[in-house]
């Protein structure tokens, strides 16, 4: 993978669909926790891992799991990713930039045929969850 491809138009395209579900128009970017438009990104990230060809599931609290399989499952997963609400008029980044990074990095691993050796479980995942100097991650579970 030392010539990886990742591709710009599909950041900048992941990140204005994200900040087209925003309940205010014109000032910057809100998302509210599991309110339409959290719904309407969180339907649209499901789409975007299930087009990588990831493994997707939503766990009860809404945390979103792309699975990328490994080859001994018996490992340690790897997590990454972000939260994709916003505070008030956060603008288009805000949890956005870290999610579309986490779909940007599975793009590229599936097209460049990387086979990982343990499972990469890229995530999306309401603020809550990792907010604050307290951060907590809580592992996804499948129900």
């Amino acid at each position: 993978m030392s010539n990886c491809k990742v591709r710009v138009d599909r950041i900048q395209r992941d990140i204005e669909e994200l900040a087209k579900f925003s309940c205010v128009k014109g000032i910057g970017c809100t998302r509210f926790t599991y309110t339409k438009e959290w719904c309407s990104a969180r339907d649209y990230i499901m789409s975007e891992m299930k087009n990588i060809g990831l493994e997707v599931y939503e766990d009860p609290v809404g945390i979103i799991v792309g699975v990328f399989e490994g080859t001994d499952l018996s490992k340690p997963v790897v997590m990454t990713g972000s939260h994709f609400d916003t505070v008030k008029t956060g603008g288009r980044f805000d949890g956005a930039a870290g999610t579309v990074a986490a779909l940007e990095v599975a793009r590229v691993m599936k097209e460049e045929g990387f086979v990982p050796e343990r499972n990469i479980e890229f995530v999306a995942l309401p603020y809550f969850l990792c907010s604050g100097n307290e951060r907590v991650w809580i592992r996804p579970f499948k129900s």
